[in-house]
């Protein structure tokens, strides 16, 4: 399911870049290849600067990495029972969520993949999805994303003669790291049951500090049955999941469960030669599969939930 919405989105992406900049494709699939080697080197980085700014460089993210952290999203949900009792708890209802650093909102489709791969699970009503990233330019295809979203939900509910819930997308631009940011946004927090964090502590590994903060500020909004789900980049000395831990209780967070280290691939009916058609051969990589390092297969991504509460779970 995944790869194929990715197929979709990309198709549209770059016809739609090709026809606005007379850009010959060939050309298009070049700059995409060398965006990533740029960005796979960033990701070395403690604080990586990547021009998000620049539509093939979202193009090049979108192929390289959105199946996979939807991927990572989809895990979370399935094995954080805090996490899923809120989603399951929503059945029938509207089920409010939030992306923080968010970008195109690849975690809105591991949500989709969880309602339409898992028959027990009662749909909501409505999913009303709110994407907060400082880049503005996420928010179109952050559109592209729900329509697939919106697409793969409907198929699920057919099969099952149940009705599909809309997805109400939302984009708003901030800086999710600055306490500053939230004076406008703090009311967004006070009625949403999940708040996904995807990769956020990586790619600001210079400003923890500052992210305690914005954290402290979101949990204090957000409502007392309000679920926290971090996924991100698990290092060979734990850095990430380790300060992740530390801080949880400082902020609000006194109920948590993980991390749990992720070291699998995409789910096997995610098929690149099938889904992805030519794609890995024009831009020259395939996009990102597995969660494990190389011979080693140490695992590569970890995720951790956590709420307002008592008790903490490893």
């Amino acid at each position: 399911m995944l790869l194929a919405s990715l197929r979709n989105i990309i198709d549209v992406a770059i016809a739609g870049y090709v026809r606005l900049t007379n850009t010959p494709p060939a050309e298009v699939y070049a700059a995409i290849g060398t965006h990533l080697a740029e960005m796979a080197e960033q990701h070395r980085e403690d604080e990586p600067r990547i021009p998000y700014d620049n539509p093939l460089c979202r193009l090049s993210y979108l192929y390289m990495h959105v199946a996979a952290t939807a991927t990572l999203a989809n895990r979370a949900l399935k094995k954080l029972n805090i996490a899923s009792d809120v989603v399951r708890n929503r059945g029938g209802q509207v089920l409010r969520v939030c992306a923080m650093g968010g970008g195109p909102g690849s975690e809105m489709l591991g949500l989709v993949k969880y309602f339409a791969e898992d028959s027990s699970v009662v749909m909501p009503s409505r999913l009303d999805f709110i994407v907060l990233d400082k880049v503005p330019q996420w928010g179109e295809t952050w559109t592209q994303l729900a329509a697939e979203g919106e697409r793969a939900l409907a198929e699920a509910a057919a099969v099952r003669g149940v009705s599909a819930p809309a997805i109400a997308p939302q984009f708003y631009p901030m800086d999710v790291t600055s306490p500053a940011s939230y004076g406008s946004y703090a009311w967004l927090f006070s009625n949403v049951d999940l708040v996904i964090f995807n990769y956020l502590i990586s790619e600001n590994l210079e400003h923890l500090s500052q992210l305690a903060e914005a954290l402290k500020t979101v949990v204090a909004a957000a409502s007392p049955d309000a679920a926290f789900v971090f996924i991100d980049r698990k290092e060979y000395f734990d850095r990430i999941n380790d300060w992740l831990v530390s801080i949880l209780a400082s902020v609000g967070l006194t109920s948590a469960e993980g991390p749990i280290m992720e070291s699998g691939t995409l789910d096997l009916h995610d098929k690149v030669d099938r889904d992805l058609g030519e794609y890995p051969t024009l831009i020259g990589r395939k996009p990102r599969l597995k969660f494990f390092n190389a011979g080693s297969r140490t695992p590569t991504a970890f995720y951790l939930a956590a709420k307002k509460g008592s008790g903490v779970s490893p």
